[in-house]
């Protein structure tokens, strides 16, 4: 498995998380919340981004292109079964490289803001509505490698 030491952090989160559900009896962590307890927790972590369901983590310790997004179980279940529903040979094309996922974190490929046009824009999502992916904003699109 690729990145395993970004994994057993995902899973060590995953188990704080849960920690946190238990003992406050929530849903969820509120973002300020979840933020704080990762960056306490894991000092080699920084705030990448954030978004609306997910906060994005840089590391310190690896290159910059990838990162674990952390999130509730629900958007990150989606975006994993939105990546795996893209052929294989599309789905690098259409959709960062997720090297892991687990209870609540994703570790993914990540890539720099892209300026997309309307075109480019409709284009992208009239190929990924197929896959069921009805998310698209220009936002959301990031340049990996030179490559939207």
């Amino acid at each position: 498995m690729k990145y395993k030491t970004l994994h057993h952090t995902a899973k060590q989160i995953d188990h704080l998380i849960d920690n946190y559900i238990q003992s406050s009896g929530t849903l969820f962590i509120p973002q300020e919340d979840l933020k704080n307890l990762i960056l306490n927790n894991f000092p080699d972590l920084y705030v990448k981004d954030f978004g609306w369901h997910k906060i994005v983590f840089g590391i310190r310790s690896t290159d910059q292109k990838v990162v674990i997004k952390v999130g509730t179980k629900k958007s990150i279940e989606n975006d994993h079964r939105a990546y795996k529903r893209v052929p294989e040979s599309m789905r690098h094309q259409l959709f960062a490289r997720i090297f892991g996922n687990s209870k609540y974190c994703l570790v993914q490929e990540y890539g720099f803001a892209a300026q997309v046009s309307q075109e480019e824009l409709a284009s992208i999502r009239k190929t990924v509505y197929r896959y069921g992916v009805f998310d698209v904003k220009a936002a959301n699109l990031v340049r990996i490698d030179g490559h939207l």
